[in-house]
């Protein structure tokens, strides 16, 4: 069931139905706790983290996402680890209050993480969040460089809404 949960409440978020996904994640983080289950709760943690930042709750968001890595990192999920770190990243690049060095050096450490570890989805998510954050910084030719090398990625994995949204901000770029 907490498998579960984390799947549909990622998706809440990601479709922008952000109070549910924080609701869900929520409950899913909470009975993790209570039921000593720790297997999932760094990264349920991390989602629910990511979307109380989605919903401009900045200082909650990074709160619940530090706790998400230093869990990750306590209990040596690696690959937990670095979902978390990609996530504060996110976190850290939302709204007003957006600190791009901070995001791009979490973004930076889940990629490397994330190759060391083979998680070849994360490693292009991770791609596309630094493009993102050049792009945004001006520096269109390392914006292009990892759009390009994270749609080739999400082309190979076969992995059809991110390799939209690449080809979309290749485009606009």
């Amino acid at each position: 069931q907490l498998a579960m949960a984390r799947h549909v409440g990622e998706a809440l978020n990601l479709s922008g139905q952000i109070d549910d996904a924080i609701a869900l994640h929520a409950q899913a983080a909470q009975f993790a706790e209570s039921k000593g289950v720790l297997a999932f709760a760094s990264h349920v943690l991390a989602l629910l983290g990511d979307a109380h930042g989605r919903a401009g709750r900045v200082v909650e968001a990074l709160t619940i996402g530090e706790r998400a890595l230093q869990l990750a990192r306590r209990l040596g999920q690696r690959g937990d680890e670095a979902w978390a770190l990609y996530l504060l990243g996110n976190i850290r690049s939302y709204g007003a209050c957006a600190n791009a060095n901070a995001a791009r050096e979490n973004y930076q450490e889940a990629l490397a993480l994330a190759r060391k570890l083979e998680m070849r989805p994360l490693e292009a998510q991770s791609r596309f969040a630094l493009a993102e954050l050049a792009k945004t910084a001006g520096r269109k030719r390392d914006a292009s460089e990892q759009f390009n090398t994270a749609a080739a990625m999400f082309r190979d994995m076969g992995m059809p809404f991110w390799l939209e949204r690449t080809e979309s901000a290749l485009k606009a770029l």
